[in-house]
């Protein structure tokens, strides 16, 4: 038997309109993202130039993809959070996370994200303002991160 987890919801249209709470990792969990002097002092979060490319390809999905709208982000050292809703849209979410990468990628020069990324469908208004806080918080909570590594 195959007991590796699914990476999308079975059945699911990935183009309906709702929000989508994504989380897309680097290659190896490597720390790219900050500046290494910050990672003790959260309220003054440096991004490294890598962190730079991130943060400008994120900024220009809704340019790109007028039917989503970007709710809410985080760069951390080695993943970010998008909050986006879809509304009528005609791409995929898919297709937006892997284009957005592949920005990011030829502006960099090279790969820095894992193949795939996490997603959760958004289904009710609580959900979405658990989600929303919870990336606005995950910086100063980087030591506590499922995703930490030092």
């Amino acid at each position: 038997m195959n007991f590796q987890k699914r990476r999308r919801l079975a059945n699911y249209d990935y183009k309906t309109s709702a929000s989508y709470f994504i989380t897309i990792c680097t290659i190896q969990r490597l720390n790219c993202f900050w500046k290494k002097d910050v990672f003790q002092n959260t309220d003054a979060i440096e991004l490294t130039e890598q962190g730079f490319c991130v943060k400008n390809a994120i900024e220009t999905i809704e340019q790109a993809y007028p039917c989503v709208f970007l709710d809410h982000y985080t760069i951390m050292p080695n993943h970010i959070h998008l909050l986006l809703t879809l509304n009528d849209s005609e791409t995929s979410v898919s297709s937006i996370i892997n284009q957005t990468k592949g920005k990011i990628t030829r502006q960099s020069g090279y790969s820095v994200f894992q193949k795939s990324f996490y997603d959760h469908i958004i289904r009710t208004p609580a959900e979405f303002e658990r989600v929303w806080d919870y990336i606005e918080n995950n910086p100063r909570k980087w030591n506590e991160d499922m995703y930490y590594l030092q």
